[in-house]
């Protein structure tokens, strides 16, 4: 796995300095034990090491330089680890770096099972299916995002919370609580910073539910132009973009597909009927598939930063386009005791 130290190694002409510190030590072994059970302890100590710590240490540059709460975005496709990484993050940015973060998820803002009803009468039937843009409530995500950027010391605000079991939004007494005032504002989903296509990029068929059930390119043609307006503002809100490119759409089937048997092991009987067979996985990322493989060709150039995935699941190179690189100097940085 290469080191996510070899990008910061290109910012700055500083050596890096070795980590130490009892604080440093206590958040490695924490992190540990919370995710060793998910990730495995060998494995984690390595990404640890060399990708969630250092990438916490370029947020919170890129947060200083700001000085403002920074609003990170975490993109990628089903299954590239965009929950896991965000949880890490949080807490290593809070506990270590003390910061003060709020994280939020796209999926907390889809349209309620009404909302959607009423589109699929209106637009399309395929849109009975969340997931796809046009399929969240857009214009509550950006008041949110724009209200925590401003929340106060003594404020506090709650987060929606969508439960995918029901398919339907939790009752507001159900939601997050978060407490202002904000460093970081961790933004993560599927098709976070996602750009629209070209008109003539819609017309081809990539998979047989948009032959057979979008035969006249209603479907693609509603959700492009979702991309092209009210998404583009949601993600201008965005300060900075982390995009996990998996290695193929082939790879994204494979991954969903090992983290309905990861959530499997965790539920109980009753709970387990809610989870997908591996041809409803199929069929249902079917509606991910064209936004999936455009991403996949076009975030690694808009991204600040591309995390490269190998077929095994970790981040095998980083790609940071010149303009966005941070002149971090590691010197700088005073390792808690």
């Amino acid at each position: 796995m290469i080191s996510f130290w070899e990008y910061i190694d290109t910012c700055n002409e500083e050596k890096n300095e070795i980590i130490t510190g009892t604080k440093f030590l206590e958040l490695k072994e924490q992190i540990l034990t919370d995710y060793s059970s998910l990730i495995g302890q060998n494995l984690l100590t390595g990404l640890f090491m060399n990708f969630y710590f250092p990438l916490c240490i370029w947020i919170s540059d890129k947060t200083k330089t700001k000085g403002s709460p920074a609003v990170i975005g975490i993109s990628g496709a089903q299954g590239t680890g965009k929950t896991t990484l965000t949880r890490i993050c949080k807490s290593i940015l809070t506990d270590y770096f003390r910061l003060n973060v709020a994280a939020i998820s796209i999926d907390d803002f889809y349209l309620t099972r009404k909302e959607r009803r009423k589109l699929t009468e209106e637009v399309h039937p395929l849109f009975e299916t969340r997931g796809v843009p046009g399929t969240h409530d857009t214009g509550m995500a950006i008041d949110l995002i724009r209200s925590l950027k401003t929340l106060k010391t003594d404020q506090t605000i709650k987060l929606p919370v969508f439960d995918k079991g029901a398919d339907d939004r939790m009752p507001e007494n159900c939601w997050k609580i978060v407490n202002g005032d904000l460093d970081v504002i961790i933004f993560e989903g599927w098709c976070v910073g996602a750009r629209p296509q070209r008109g003539s990029e819609l017309i081809k068929p990539v998979n047989s539910l948009e032959s057979q059930q979008d035969k006249k390119c209603i479907w693609r043609k509603f959700v492009n132009n979702k991309l092209k307006n009210e998404y583009k503002s949601l993600f201008s809100e965005i300060d900075f973009l982390i995009y996990l490119c998996a290695p193929g759409f082939e790879k994204v089937y494979e991954w969903r597909v090992n983290q309905e048997k990861d959530l499997s092991a965790h539920l109980s009987g009753i709970e387990k009927n809610a989870l997908m067979s591996d041809s409803e996985i199929k069929l249902f990322i079917m509606y991910y598939e064209r936004l999936t493989k455009h991403m996949i060709n076009t975030l690694p150039s808009i991204s600040d930063i591309t995390v490269y995935l190998n077929d095994n699941h970790l981040p095998g190179k980083f790609k940071v386009p010149a303009k966005n690189r941070s002149r971090l100097k590691l010197k700088n940085i005073r390792f808690l005791p």
